[in-house]
């Protein structure tokens, strides 16, 4: 009996690059989601920094302008902080998108599959028939020869 051909098998590996390729855009958008994070989290230590060193700096005589600069560049760093954010927030709302993207496409190769698997079972299932009728006709002739 001839082997195993499933007819489906190329659509099945366009499947499996299609998902392949979902997966490399997830994993490329998760690693901007990390830079933005990052770059958040350094806007935060900044502020914080430039908060600690303002009251030990304002504890003593400073000129007006030292003021007016240390102010300007608290609202810079929230502004950075807002936008940094938002960016985080857009990110993550795409790789959500990204997401299900992927849910559908591993969803349609995984109806490949079992389509292939329950092919594959019923191609077994008359190869061991077959099978079995060719070991009982040799049994048989077998038997009718030393009979």
């Amino acid at each position: 009996m001839k082997r195993f051909v499933f007819k489906l098998g190329a659509l099945l590996e366009l499947r499996k690059q299609h998902e392949e390729n979902i997966k490399l855009l997830l994993a490329e958008k998760n690693r901007e989601i990390i830079a933005a994070t990052g770059d958040l989290n350094r806007y935060y230590e900044e502020l914080k920094e430039l908060q600690s060193s303002e009251k030990t700096r304002r504890a003593g005589q400073e000129p007006v302008q030292l003021l007016r600069y240390s102010v300007a560049y608290r609202y810079k760093l929230k502004s950075d902080i807002l936008r940094t954010g938002r960016w985080v927030q857009d990110l993550q709302a795409e790789a959500s998108g990204i997401q299900k993207k992927l849910l559908d496409a591993t969803k349609a190769r995984r109806a490949l599959e079992i389509i292939r698997d329950r092919q594959f079972d019923v191609w077994k299932k008359e190869y061991r028939r077959k099978e079995q009728n060719f070991i009982d006709d040799v049994a048989q002739q077998k038997y009718i020869a030393s009979h």
